[in-house]
């Protein structure tokens, strides 16, 4: 994949080619700077009348590549020097003699991976209802009306890249990871890269939509160490009801919770399983330990760790979880809860973010506060690898 470094100069246009949007200048003297994977072979132009020139370098060399036409337009592929790890790509735009300046403007339109073109606006509209997102970690197929995670993806190039820098120091080859509300699947990806192999990714998701974008996901990236379940996680066996959702509109819908306002026989949304992992993971794990756990269920965390209780126990994975104080109080607990729980079993903390604990380790926080944070809950080192007693 490709990230950009700088792009002062050049604007977003849409792309003529490939119904997504391309890169557009015509001032001199300021490059796109373009930071390239090893993957990248070329570069996607558009030559019309109103183009001039580029000037294409890498550590490898330079390259003048005239985009001026006469008459009509066509695409143009600039190949670039084969490389075994990330380069930087430069593209400037020059004036060609006896054009206007006005009339030697370049469009960068795509780049291509192995032969494949991707456009350099990270995002492809696929048709009314789906779209494709390039990211550092894979490309995406998700919802076209899904904004917040995938519009995150095309600025930065990855959804919490800050989580993922976390994961890494606490993710290794060959370990089992429980993705415990993978939403349309970008962590499970994620998750699948850094274990390898050699490695094993249980991707839970109570949206039944989103859980078939995990499947393809997993597929369009051959990410096949990923096993989607189709569940929610819970503290005992049962079925919940999922607010309802219109899947057209505008919506972050890794924040939909489960409604516990109305009764299952007035509520429109998704009924769906839920199963503890206690339960459920003996036999997708082969005697396997759980070594990591990421838990984003929308305010129903503790419920999701009191249903693994004998997982933690036995495995001491280390555990991501998102802490909503204000929206844990609606669903029934305090936040409070999670930190007794995880501390009765032999868990250390680690916050981010300028979340400051209280004397008891716990940050505190008003009720009527809507803060969120990430908890990273570690084995303390004594405990780690050993099974651990708790009430």
């Amino acid at each position: 994949m490709c990230r950009t470094i700088r792009a002062t100069g050049w604007e977003r246009i849409p792309n003529p080619a490939l119904g997504a949007d391309a890169l557009r200048t015509y001032r001199f003297g300021e490059p796109l700077v373009l930071m390239c994977s090893a993957e990248t072979t070329a570069l996607q132009f558009l030559a019309h009348e109103w183009s001039g020139a580029v000037i294409i370098k890498t550590d490898a060399g330079s390259e003048l590549v005239s985009l001026s036409r006469d008459h009509g337009g066509e695409i143009v592929e600039a190949r670039l020097p084969k490389h075994d790890r990330d380069f930087e790509v430069s593209i400037e735009s020059i004036a060609v003699s006896g054009r206007e300046p006005e009339r030697c403007e370049a469009w960068l339109l795509g780049v291509m991976f192995d032969g494949v073109a991707q456009p350099v606006s990270r995002s492809l509209l696929l048709n009314q209802w789906t779209k494709i997102v390039y990211g550092d970690w894979g490309e995406f197929l998700v919802l076209a009306s899904d904004e917040v995670i995938p519009g995150a993806i095309v600025r930065e190039g990855a959804w919490a890249p800050r989580d993922i820098e976390l994961f890494q120091q606490h993710i290794g080859e060959g370990d089992v990871v429980l993705d415990v509300g993978a939403n349309f699947g970008h962590h499970s990806v994620v998750f699948s890269k850094l274990v390898g192999d050699a490695g094993r990714v249980i991707a839970i998701e109570a949206q039944s939509l989103m859980y078939r974008l995990v499947h393809a996901n997993a597929a369009l990236n051959r990410r096949y160490n990923i096993l989607p379940i189709h569940a929610a996680a819970g503290a005992e066996e049962g079925s919940v009801t999922m607010f309802s959702v219109d899947y057209d509109g505008d919506h972050n819908f890794g924040a939909l919770a489960v409604d516990t306002e109305n009764d299952a026989e007035d509520a429109r949304g998704e009924r769906v399983a839920v199963h503890t992992l206690d339960t459920l993971l003996p036999q997708h794990l082969e005697g396997r330990p759980v070594r990591f756990v990421k838990i984003d269920v929308q305010a129903y965390e503790l419920y999701v760790l009191k249903g693994m209780a004998e997982t933690i126990s036995r495995d001491r994975p280390t555990i991501f979880i998102e802490i909503s104080p204000y929206w844990m109080r609606r669903a029934g607990y305090d936040y409070v809860e999670i930190y007794d729980f995880l501390r009765a079993r032999g868990y250390d903390f680690i916050h981010r973010d300028g979340i400051v604990p209280g004397p008891n380790g716990v940050p505190e926080v008003a009720e009527d506060d809507k803060i969120e944070w990430d908890l990273l809950a570690v084995p303390q080192a004594a405990d780690k690898g050993q099974a651990a007693e708790a009430p």
